[in-house]
């Protein structure tokens, strides 16, 4: 596992400071396998310190969905909330191009706001 930042610039929503996503550029099988098999497991030992664990394909089985989908991804239209919200929705918000096109899987926490631009930083754990 690597540790470091990664910037998002006008990511289409702010992050709480407690909330921990998975995102990545592509599919990679075997995280998503890891995480469809312990889901329950890992919202549980997130939630133990905290921090709320957010895996975006599964927002639509959770309660409150569409408010939640628009919340996160408000820029998706009626028909693409069932079929979009996928683990990497916010890859287009990476402000960086090489970074963007490179994306490891990896869960990012701690977003802050940078400045008024919209700029916000999150830790990130490449998996």
């Amino acid at each position: 596992m690597l540790a470091g930042e990664i910037l998002f610039r006008d990511l289409p929503f702010c992050p709480r400071e407690n909330q921990i996503f998975y995102i990545e550029n592509g599919y990679d099988e075997v995280v998503n396998d890891f995480i469809l098999s312990n889901y329950e497991l890992m919202r549980i030992m997130f939630g133990k310190i905290g921090m709320d664990f957010c895996y975006l394909p599964f927002l639509l089985k959770e309660n409150a969905t569409e408010e939640k989908v628009r919340y996160y991804a408000p820029y998706l239209s009626a028909e693409q909330i069932v079929t979009k919200v996928q683990s990497n929705a916010f890859v287009a918000f990476v402000s960086d191009k090489d970074r963007r096109n490179n994306l490891q899987p990896s869960l990012i926490f701690n977003g802050k706001q940078e400045s008024n631009a919209g700029d916000v930083r999150f830790m990130q754990i490449v998996l």
